[in-house]
């Protein structure tokens, strides 16, 4: 996760950082939370969870779905936002789906 100056040289001189399992659970958590919220907090468009392949490779993700075009992957989200900072912008995220799920 990306932090301050000084928290990148204390994690890399302690190897005090989170393992890939632990970021997925953060991940799931944070991801999981924002998507219920957004479907709380819109219930006009009828977004529900969905566990399905969307990519057509065999594995099944998470994600929220309104039509069989219009999808989002708050999870997906969550993991960009840990691994590269605040250009990740959640809440930026949250207003281009509910935008895009309006249309």
């Amino acid at each position: 996760m990306k932090g301050s100056f000084f928290k990148n040289i204390i994690r890399s001189l302690t190897r005090n950082k989170p393992t890939d399992n632990q970021m997925y659970s953060i991940a799931l958590v944070l991801g999981s939370y924002i998507g219920e919220v957004f479907i709380r907090n819109n219930p006009d468009l009828n977004c529900e969870w969905s566990y399905e392949d969307v990519f057509g490779d065999g594995g099944a993700v998470l994600h929220l779905k309104v039509s069989d075009k219009t999808r989002a992957f708050p999870i997906d989200k969550v993991v960009k936002r840990l691994t590269n900072g605040p250009e990740d912008n959640v809440k930026f995220f949250y207003d281009i789906a509910k935008k895009k799920f309006r249309e």
